[in-house]
């Protein structure tokens, strides 16, 4: 990655939803032409429309959720309740080919609201 690169992304957590993220991301010909991101994103686009399966011992939805990219792509998600005394954390795996579907969805809705370049076809 290139300097510039590395400095704005150097936000870190999160950084998909800071303004200018997505088209900073996709300025990369590779991501643009594969319909992805550097996979450390892709966590936070899953959970953009990822809905994990409810903790069965609470009745309320008030939990934290972070992802682990798998050696083949899945992402171990890791909840954590806040509320639940009795089993506050537990994992649920997004199967690499839902991870895949998800990241070109978003991509090709990003490269279909951005594009600046009429040249270049939406998806």
């Amino acid at each position: 990655m290139c300097a510039s690169c590395n400095t704005y992304e150097g936000g870190g957590y999160r950084f998909i939803h800071r303004p200018g993220a997505v088209p900073h991301l996709l300025l990369c010909d590779g991501c643009r032409r594969d319909r992805t991101v550097p996979p450390r994103h892709q966590p936070d686009i899953v959970l953009q429309t990822f809905v994990p399966d409810l903790h069965g011992p609470c009745a309320k939805q008030s939990y934290s959720a972070w992802g682990v990219i798998q050696e083949d792509g899945s992402i171990r998600f890791r909840m954590r309740c806040w509320q639940c005394t009795s089993t506050p954390e537990w994992e649920q795996v997004v199967p690499a080919a839902h991870v895949r579907q998800l990241v070109r969805e978003f991509v090709d809705k990003a490269l279909e609201v951005g594009t600046d370049d009429p040249g270049q076809e939406s998806a």
